[in-house]
């Protein structure tokens, strides 16, 4: 198809008239750069027709807000799969708002930050899940990290509490000021609690601190960076990709809860499509 190399020719036909008037305009030591050769009707469209990408989102909303109004369209439908073992969307809710109250009543603040030590299991989502809706954020930490880093962080990061799994508990209580939530099983959070727990959900405006990560630190210390919840739902909705919406799609979640695409492809999954994820 010879065409696309036609049009290249029209369009580099059509500037030389533009360059040969803007040289003999421009003053004998302007800078070569400030010579224009593109059409005016080209600039606009460049610089304005094909950035006209506004659109509008929910920026009133917090991440976890989006997943709570996905479980009241969606309520009975599998929202996570862990090696077999599946949680539904309003279970996930209620465990989530277990975690909340507990992080609540041990006395969170708004960009509080939680540290979770949680490994793949169904019990991860449901700690970060829980940590946002209570009005605080989470600094995840990975089990396999040397305790060196996993302390730096949590005392740069100012965390105030810890959920985590069994004996990795142990391992970091020394580096939390305030006491630690097991969560090796995410139903037994409810367990003996408040029966109006699923309600608790703070709001988050959209500069209210989501997460906090940290880099690698290979170029000297870690440094943390500061997520809020606008960041995260602009993001979801901009990238958003249209997939069948009658729940039969199945999407693999293979990212560590370290790094930012599993929020991403997290909220995305069972925030705004209403898909089983596969943890």
């Amino acid at each position: 198809d010879a065409r696309p190399i036609c049009e290249s020719g029209e369009r580099l036909a059509a500037r030389l008239p533009v360059l040969a008037a803007s040289l003999s305009d421009a003053p004998s030591e302007a800078d070569v750069w400030a010579v224009s050769f593109v059409p005016s009707h080209e600039v606009q469209r460049v610089l304005w027709t094909f950035n006209d990408t506004a659109a509008s989102f929910p920026a009133d909303l917090g991440i976890h807000d989006l997943v709570a109004s996905q479980a009241v369209r969606t309520s009975d439908d599998v929202a996570l799969e862990w090696q077999g073992v599946t949680t539904t969307y309003v279970e996930l809710i209620e465990c989530a708002a277990g975690v909340a109250a507990w992080v609540h009543a041990n006395g969170i603040f708004p960009d509080g930050v939680v540290a979770l030590q949680l490994h793949r299991s169904l019990e991860q989502v449901v700690g970060v899940l829980g940590a946002v809706m209570s009005g605080g954020a989470y600094l995840p930490l990975d089990r396999e990290w040397p305790l060196e880093r996993c302390a730096f962080m949590v005392e740069d990061a100012a965390c105030v509490q810890l959920v985590a799994q069994g004996v990795q508990t142990a391992r970091l209580l020394g580096w939390v000021s305030s006491t630690a939530l097991v969560l090796d099983d995410a139903h037994r959070v409810l367990a003996g609690g408040d029966p109006g727990v699923s309600a608790v959900r703070r709001p988050s405006p959209p500069q209210r601190l989501a997460y906090v990560m940290y880099t690698s630190g290979s170029t000297g210390k870690p440094k943390g960076v500061m997520v809020p919840h606008g960041g995260v739902v602009n993001l979801v909705h901009a990238i958003r990709v249209q997939y069948a919406d009658d729940g039969s799609t199945i999407f693999g979640l293979s990212t560590s809860y370290t790094f930012d695409p599993f929020v991403r492809k997290l909220v995305e999954c069972i925030g705004m499509l209403g898909q089983r994820c596969m943890l």
